[in-house]
């Protein structure tokens, strides 16, 4: 058997005592799951660090489990999201628009003048397709910069066009209104 996505976290202000209590946490859950016949894999576990310490951002933490130094990552992937230690949301954002932008491509490809979908039906597409992934994990960045959330709207913007078909010189809102889509922000 495998355990996954399991989080172990530590606050405080001294580093050296938060090292201390995440390894002893650490070496009590590879006790724990022995008798369940259950095992943790150092190779699958990482270790991070969040701060608002502009001083501390680079620091990688000292984590062992099963007497294997744990991996490093800045920027780890949880349940789909990607965590950002400067609490930015940028990497996780940027993430969300590379791959809204591959599905967008093959949404093109459905929307062809010479024998394309009908305007509902892309929506429609455009609604289970696309739009999942652009909302995916809103609660925890709908704060970001009005810049960054662009980025996603934008891409909101392209499926809106080739959904109704507007020169490009129509204003934003009325694409959004004529595709019947409410903006992502």
């Amino acid at each position: 058997m495998f355990a996954g996505d399991i989080v172990l976290w530590s606050s405080g202000t001294a580093i050296p005592d938060l090292e201390s209590k995440l390894n002893d946490s650490l070496t009590a859950l590879s006790n724990f799951p022995a008798d369940l016949r259950l095992h943790f894999n150092p190779s699958k576990s990482i270790a991070t660090f969040f701060t608002t310490n502009k001083h501390l951002y680079n620091y990688q933490p000292k984590l062992r489990l099963n007497n294997q130094d744990l991996t490093y990552e800045k920027h780890p992937k949880y349940l789909g999201f990607i965590l950002d230690p400067e609490f930015t949301s940028n990497k996780h954002i940027d993430y969300l628009v590379l791959k809204s932008r591959k599905r967008l491509n093959v949404f093109k490809y459905i929307a062809s003048k010479n024998w394309g979908a009908d305007a509902s039906t892309l929506r429609f597409t455009y609604l289970t397709l696309i739009r999942p992934i652009l909302e995916y994990g809103f609660s925890i960045y709908c704060y970001v910069s009005n810049s960054v959330l662009k980025k996603l709207e934008q891409v909101q913007l392209s499926a809106s066009r080739i959904t109704t078909g507007p020169k490009h010189s129509c204003p934003s809102n009325i694409v959004l209104f004529e595709a019947d889509v409410q903006p992502i922000s």
